[in-house]
């Protein structure tokens, strides 16, 4: 198991996982699988649409987010990211979606009404810097004005100014302990796990 998400509504519980390349709906109240339906690659997380119609999976192995519709449980379609997409966030009203794409140094910023990546933030230390950030983790700021971007192997966060959706402005760095692995905002504060730290 590598990510979770749990409709509390319909007493779902969703799940990719990585040795097995499949994403779970689970019945919370019977316990038992629904279905098991196959990524098409290592599973690393997932994320409910705030209507809960549809359940977005970062495929690691695939290199594409993944659209589940929850109400027929088929597949609804994917998405082309960046290498290795990990994490995610989304914006409050469900419109944009932020992938980390750990292999390329990169955020992909996708619109969710066209499914389709409508920016590409470099979030390396300097525009020509080779892979080599490992960007791992995503968050936004409670007014989804600003993107904070976990960069594990440079040891700090990358700032952006996520305002004009499409031509999103890098406002610097926030240096971190070892490896910063995830980044959550909490009310005014941004906490960070330091994986190696």
């Amino acid at each position: 198991v590598a990510g979770i998400a749990v409709d509390e509504n319909s007493h779902r519980l969703y799940t990719v996982t990585k040795e097995n390349n499949s994403v779970y709906v689970i019945d919370l109240r019977k316990k038992i699988i629904l279905k098991q339906i196959p990524l098409g690659g290592e599973g690393y997380t997932c994320i409910l649409s705030p209507d809960k119609m549809h359940l977005y999976c970062s495929c690691w192995g695939c290199d594409k987010i993944v659209i589940l519709n929850t109400k027929t449980l088929e597949i609804d379609g994917n998405i082309e990211v960046g290498d290795h997409p990990n994490d995610m966030v989304m914006d409050r009203k469900g419109l944009l979606l932020y992938v980390a794409n750990a292999n390329d140094n990169s955020v992909s910023v996708i619109d969710l009404h066209q499914k389709t990546v409508i920016e590409t933030l470099n979030a390396a230390l300097y525009p020509v810097t080779p892979t080599g950030s490992t960007t791992n983790s995503v968050a936004l700021s409670p007014d989804d004005r600003t993107l904070y971007i976990a960069d594990a192997d440079n040891n700090c966060l990358a700032v952006f100014d996520v305002t004009d959706p499409g031509h999103s402005k890098g406002s610097g760095f926030i240096p971190t302990g070892w490896y910063p692995t995830c980044v959550r905002i909490a009310g005014h504060t941004i906490l960070v796990t330091n994986g190696k730290g």
